[in-house]
């Protein structure tokens, strides 16, 4: 009949049996709640609002298939199919996988009195009149040995109570609270912090929660999108900020591996733990390519000081920043212009090193695909910014002025040659999206050039033309600002990066266009 999510972590369905008229109820409603989290609990509840009793029999069916992410995202076939291995007497059904020296299981277990057959559990129901009838089941997962234990479990049940994780109570008992006369705002704002809870997942047993990506294909750590969502919610959890530096630095890249497109002093641009990552088949444990993800880990870790003060943290920190921003100034900038600019080698690699990572995003205002390497705009702005919050940390926290000195000298001589190499006169004045293999500018007019008026690498006489742009008809469709401009031939306002409303560009174009 209906669904109510209750919270990311909880859900629950309502329904009831066929009846033969529309205009009629059935009396027997059935309630299924279900609780997520290393795992699952799935509470069953039937309804019995007759004068008499009934006799029901309720089946339900299990199955597991243990399909990879990025298989399911491919319509690939995983490489085995489950075993179904049946215990009576512990009313389980375990889900088996083994392939290639892998072994996976998910146990579900149900409460006693049920029938147990191959891949499904009944049970025989006498229901009294106006009586209720429940049952629960419990499923783990198995990862190599260890049984998982889910985070809510049957002996929780509490009908009149939909509880947080002890995990999840802590978090966001550390969070600000907001209250005011504006309930709209107050809901909208909790109702957020929540959706930020949602994505916050353990990426091995022990270590601190991190944000990931999306769900739910993106349930994974993202260089790049776990470090923008660290950034704008440093003021409130500056802890999330905390766990992401740790992890992508103790993941920092530290070899020459051009299957995952690897360099020293690189950070990752995703960490996934499938079958084919775990087989070597597929580049994420983890893949490098991301080309902007350097100058963004340089970026949080001054904005962590700048909301915490906490040099300690920044120390701590020294020796992986000095890394990353060596990998900028090297491996990042490939032909030493000053720039940098990316190429895939790993066979199984993104064509696109930049947020705009689909197969057709850098082209030409008349469509042409641009060839690589490609220096994209937002990278040389992403730079800029880096090397001047890193000035403040070198002056600040690591008592280096001359090496600060340096720093901002290189961020003004690159301010200055930018503001040549990538502007266009044509169609009112803009920035190029990047620059192709040949240094030739690559026309197409795109919200690209929206972040450089986050990072402050535009010239003061040049960004009140780029917020005339951004709002445009050709780019502001009234939700938002297009990805491409209606009026460049390659534009498609349901292709991923040609013409959609990415709410990503909007964060980076928002915040710093309001002077204006």
């Amino acid at each position: 009949m209906s669904a109510k999510e209750v919270n990311y972590f909880w859900s629950t369905h309502y329904a009831t049996l066929p009846f033969e008229s529309i205009f009629e109820s059935h009396p027997i409603t059935i309630i299924r709640r279900r609780a997520a989290g290393n795992g699952a609990r799935e509470e069953i509840i039937i309804h019995n609002y007759k004068t008499e009793p009934v006799d029901l029999t309720l089946s339900v069916q299990l199955d597991a298939d243990f399909v990879d992410i990025i298989e399911l995202k491919s319509s690939q076939d995983p490489e085995a199919k489950p075993v179904i291995e049946i215990n009576p007497e512990e009313c389980q059904h375990i889900f088996v996988y083994r392939a290639n020296g892998i072994c996976r299981k998910t146990i579900i277990q149900c409460e006693s009195g049920a029938q147990i057959e191959n891949k499904k559990i009944s049970f025989n129901i006498n229901i009294p009149a106006k009586e209720v009838w429940r049952t629960c089941l419990t499923i783990r997962p198995v990862w190599e040995d260890d049984i998982i234990e889910p985070e809510y479990l049957c002996k929780d049940l509490d009908e009149n109570k939909i509880f947080l994780h002890k995990s999840l109570q802590e978090w966001l008992d550390r969070v600000p609270r907001l209250t005011g006369h504006c309930s709209i705002l107050s809901r909208t704002y909790g109702h957020s912090l929540m959706d930020l809870a949602a994505l916050r997942f353990y990426i091995a047993p022990g270590k601190k929660p991190v944000i990931a990506a999306g769900m739910p294909w993106y349930m994974a750590l993202f260089g790049r999108d776990s470090l923008i969502t660290s950034y704008q919610c440093c003021f409130i959890a500056p802890d999330i900020a905390f766990n992401t530096l740790r992890n992508l630095a103790n993941l920092q890249g530290n070899e020459y591996n051009y299957f995952k497109d690897e360099e020293p002093g690189k950070i990752l641009h995703e960490l996934r733990f499938g079958e084919k990552t775990l087989l070597g088949k597929k580049p994420y444990s983890p893949y490098f390519g991301s080309a902007d993800t350097c100058q963004l880990f340089l970026i949080l870790l001054h904005e962590v000081f700048k909301w915490t003060g906490n040099k300690e943290f920044v120390n701590e920190f020294k020796g992986p920043a000095l890394k990353a921003l060596y990998w900028i100034d090297n491996f990042g900038d490939m032909d030493g212009d000053g720039y940098v600019e990316y190429k895939k080698r790993s066979k199984e690699g993104l064509d696109n090193h930049c947020w705009k990572d689909s197969g057709t995003s850098m082209i030409f205002s008349d469509s042409r695909l641009a060839e690589a390497p490609i220096a994209t705009v937002e990278f040389q702005g992403y730079i800029y910014d880096a090397k001047i919050r890193l000035a403040e940390l070198a002056e600040e926290v690591w008592d280096d002025p001359s090496f600060a000195e340096e720093l901002r000298n290189q961020a003004k001589e690159l301010k200055r040659r930018f503001n040549r190499d990538f502007w266009i006169e044509d169609r009112g004045g803009y920035f190029a999206l990047g620059l192709d293999k040949n240094k030739e500018k690559i026309d197409s007019m795109t919200s690209n050039m929206g972040h450089l008026l986050w990072s402050g690498i535009v010239e003061d006489d040049r960004a009140g033309i780029i917020v005339k742009q951004l709002m445009s008809r050709d780019l502001y469709n009234g939700w938002g600002i297009r990805t491409l401009s209606s009026h460049d031939r390659g534009y498609n306002p349901i292709e991923y990066h040609n013409g959609t409303v990415w709410p990503l560009s909007l964060i980076h174009i928002s915040e710093p266009t309001r002077p204006y």
